[in-house]
């Protein structure tokens, strides 16, 4: 008996069928809804974290400052400034033009190679800048705790419009793409909370002079990963499936 093969349509003519569930409405209503409480949800994370850096940093050290964005309140930590002295930041750049030269001449790997050369490159920028600079007011501990809290409140609400995006065009049952929502969504959250104690911590502790880098590979680059890791398994559970099809 011969073996009949189905030829799937060409890509241009596939496309997902959309649930009409309301995911889309709902997801709206949550990011409204985010915006209103912002101030209670940092307040929140800022309390956790004061948890988390009491053993490193005076309790009385620490401030909670509220800020404004549009008509959007949020709060924020303030801590004292760790500055760099000037023989610190030329061991800093010294050594950080060594490794540079060394790892670009001896680690083989491509991808890894141009992720830690271009990390120690804008840690270089950043001691030049500490170098030549004669006012460190534009560099702050309080300065990196607002952008970094800034930063997690446009990750909360584009982690709510992406979900809500791909749960919506995705088949399954109502309560089980609400409860992966909200799961997804709390995971952001202590994810955040972590890597902003750890930031202000090791910027209290060490320097203000690593505070570029870890805004960068901490705070940034973790949670573009974590939702491409999240797109494309959502994604892979779906393809194999040849009900989600519509031509």
């Amino acid at each position: 008996m011969r073996e009949r093969y189905f030829s799937s349509y060409p890509r241009a003519y596939r496309y997902l069928k959309g649930n009409r569930s309301g995911v889309l409405y709902a997801g709206a209503v949550l990011v409204l809804c985010l915006c209103i409480f912002m101030k209670e949800i940092t307040g929140v994370v800022c309390n956790i974290a004061i948890l988390l850096l009491k053993p490193i940093i005076n309790r009385k050290d620490i401030h909670v400052i509220q800020d404004k964005i549009f008509f959007i309140k949020y709060k924020y930590i303030s801590i004292p400034t760790n500055l760099p002295s000037f023989p610190y930041i030329c061991i800093n750049i010294v050594l950080s033009i060594l490794l540079f030269f060394i790892i670009k001449k001896y680690l083989r790997n491509v991808t890894i190679r141009i992720s830690i050369c271009s990390c120690l490159a804008l840690h270089i920028i950043i001691c030049v800048f500490f170098f030549f600079s004669v006012d460190y007011s534009v560099m702050t501990s309080e300065y990196l705790s607002k952008i970094l809290m800034l930063q997690e409140m446009g990750i909360w609400i584009f982690t709510l419009i992406m979900c809500g995006l791909i749960l919506y065009v995705m088949p399954g049952v109502i309560s089980k793409r609400i409860l992966y929502f909200a799961g997804i969504f709390s995971i952001t959250i202590c994810f955040s909370v972590f890597k902003y104690a750890m930031i202000l911590g090791i910027t209290e502790k060490c320097s203000i002079l690593y505070g570029g880098i870890l805004f960068l590979y901490i705070g940034t680059l973790p949670n573009i990963l974590w939702l491409s890791a999240f797109i494309g398994s959502y994604a892979d559970s779906v393809i194999g499936r040849e009900d989600v099809y519509k031509c």
